[in-house]
């Protein structure tokens, strides 16, 4: 009759494939969050890209047709550096990846 028992060597083995195995496992994860994390931050760049251009647009504009309104467009220029203040706070609380 076969026995039916576990040995230490065989436990041993056994854990040792599966730390392997999980090891893999994080790092695939690791590897996904940051293209992942790399992704989204290409996408928020794309998006205040195109945000920027219109505030551009919209100050170009201000200094053509309204160059005596200087009042506006001071505040408008205050607005965009507060935005920028802003995203630059959030940027040292996290820095993105390297």
């Amino acid at each position: 009759m076969a026995d039916n028992y576990v040995t230490k060597e065989y436990l041993d083995q056994s854990l040792e494939g599966l730390e392997e195995r999980i090891d893999a496992k994080m790092e695939t994860l690791g590897n996904k969050l940051m293209e992942f994390a790399r992704d989204l931050q290409s996408e928020l760049l794309r998006g205040f890209e195109g945000f920027t251009r219109r505030v551009d647009v919209r100050l170009a504009n201000l200094e053509v047709n309204g160059a005596n309104d200087t009042l506006a467009l001071k505040q408008r220029l205050a607005e965009v550096e507060t935005r920028l203040l802003e995203i630059e706070k959030k940027l040292l609380q996290r820095p993105p990846a390297a």
